[in-house]
């Protein structure tokens, strides 16, 4: 059986992890996106107001991986689904994406028509969010 008490050093990372992103959001440049961490099995996904979407292990702040390498999605609003393995997330550039939640290796991706600013939510097969 896997223990969930948190160690004091994951808590001090995890606070720092999330006053450093506060501080990005609400510094000099708009705010470009208010993604929450989604937590499984010692990862915390995450998109970032860069536009990237990241995988950061809770034990020692290591990033993992992050979407997509070069590049940006513009902004993330929504905060991830995972089901599966599988992570779901939308971006401010219209699309949902689906990720393999190990690798960060793109599945698939869907062009909504319009920005992804909702949280998706997985049910019976289906993703289902909102856009503008």
């Amino acid at each position: 059986m896997i223990s969930l008490k948190p160690t004091r050093s994951a808590l001090t990372l995890v606070a720092i992890l999330a006053a450093a992103f506060l501080l990005v959001g609400c510094g000099g440049a708009p705010a470009t996106g208010w993604s929450s961490a989604r937590v499984v099995d010692q990862t915390a996904y995450l998109g970032t107001t860069a536009g990237k979407i990241m995988a950061v292990n809770t034990a020692d702040g290591t990033v993992l991986w992050q979407y997509p390498k070069d590049g940006t999605l513009k902004s993330i609003y929504g905060t991830p689904a995972i089901v599966d393995n599988v992570l779901y997330v939308g971006a401010f550039d219209h699309k949902m994406y689906a990720l393999n939640a190990a690798t960060g290796e793109k599945k698939w991706e869907f062009d909504a028509g319009a920005p992804v600013v909702s949280s998706p939510t997985v049910g019976g097969g289906i993703v289902y969010f909102g856009s503008n």
